[in-house]
């Protein structure tokens, strides 16, 4: 530990410290860490530094860190091996680490052999905005799950659907939301799926609110067992539901939406009902449609409202076709990356 700027020194300077999103930086180098801390202290981030991955590893065993910065000389096997130990703590197996790197190091490589634990590199001399900026994302994220799990223990309901258990919408955005920043540092796509089942206000006109009911839940039981365990499905209104697909190609995007038109075509049996709900998906691309999830999911629905007037299975977004909403989807896209670089600043 460097004692003028240890873990101890900064949690008697911020009283806080434990209920607070702090950063972990390891560094063996005590002007690197002097620096480093400075530039993160400047943003009012609360910083725990540790001389080695050993000496972090008491950390990372005691307290939730919203995001580890490790300093290493190279990128050989060794170091890396030194890095990769630190994910061995359950409290903080799936915290983002960010490698301080020396100019020219093959830190692609690095990334790839340490996996999904790296999320990324900075090259030495480090840029002073580039870090903030990226430590920024990175604990506003950490927040945003924070503010998610408590309101989630205050109770479900709050993000869930009573009827079918499945996510609400605000919990369909917040995972949406996820997704694509995972995305944007992989370099791959995220597909937002819309539907609509207006069908099923008929049932509850016709059959009575309690075979509606049933109905609803039974679309939820079939949508979740059509898809994989990495996507998500939500009840989102009345008679919408929204999915989020991992996919990195548009084939197999379209693969997933092609299996959820066929379950969703064999008809429901319900009190000797056969009861028909089929209707259009509509899905839109990130980042190729939007960067945003409101976005994406404005353009999926305006998508889908088109595939169930003319029957067309699912249809995907298409910039040049299907232009007229984009000044909305635009505005609001335009809104949200206004509001992150306030929220940034």
């Amino acid at each position: 530990m460097f004692n003028p700027l240890s873990t101890a020194a900064i949690a008697i300077a911020c009283p806080s410290f434990e209920n607070t999103a702090a950063i972990l930086l390891v560094t063996e180098i005590r002007a690197e860490a002097s620096a480093v801390a400075a530039i993160l202290q400047a943003g009012q981030h609360h910083v725990a530094i540790s001389q080695t991955p050993g000496a972090a590893a008491i950390e990372l065993a005691t307290r939730k860190f919203a995001l580890i910065i490790c300093s290493v000389a190279n990128t050989d096997a060794i170091q890396l091996k030194g890095v990769a130990a630190m994910r061995a703590h359950p409290l903080n197996a799936e915290t983002p680490i960010i490698l301080l790197t020396p100019r020219g190091s093959n830190y692609a490589e690095a990334m790839r052999v340490l996996g999904a634990g790296v999320v990324d590199c900075v090259e030495q001399p480090i840029d002073d905005y580039v870090l903030r900026a990226k430590v920024v994302m990175f604990v506003e994220m950490y927040r945003s799950k924070q503010r998610l799990r408590e309101v989630e223990n205050q109770g479900s309901g709050l993000v869930t659907d009573a009827l079918t258990g499945l996510p609400n919408r605000v919990l369909f955005m917040d995972r949406a939301d996820q997704a694509m920043r995972q995305a944007a540092r992989s370099g791959t796509r995220v597909a937002v799926a819309m539907m609509d089942l207006e069908q099923i206000l008929e049932v509850k006109e016709t059959l009575g609110p309690h075979t509606g009911d049933e109905l609803l839940r039974q679309i939820a039981l079939r949508l979740t067992g059509a898809l994989r365990r990495s996507d998500t499905v939500a009840r989102i209104g009345s008679t919408a539901f929204a999915t989020i697909l991992a996919c990195d190609t548009r084939d197999g995007v379209q693969t997933v939406t092609a299996r959820l038109e066929k379950v969703m075509a064999d008809p429901f049996v319900i009190g000797g009902h056969r009861i028909s709900v089929g209707g259009g998906i509509g899905v839109a691309l990130f980042p190729d449609h939007g960067r945003e999830p409101a976005v994406l999911a404005e353009r999926a629905n305006s998508v889908m409202v088109i595939a169930k007037q003319n029957s067309m299975g699912h249809l995907f977004y298409d910039p040049i076709e299907h232009a007229q909403s984009d000044d909305n989807a635009d505005s609001a896209e335009m809104n949200a990356e206004e509001l992150f670089r306030v929220t940034a600043a």
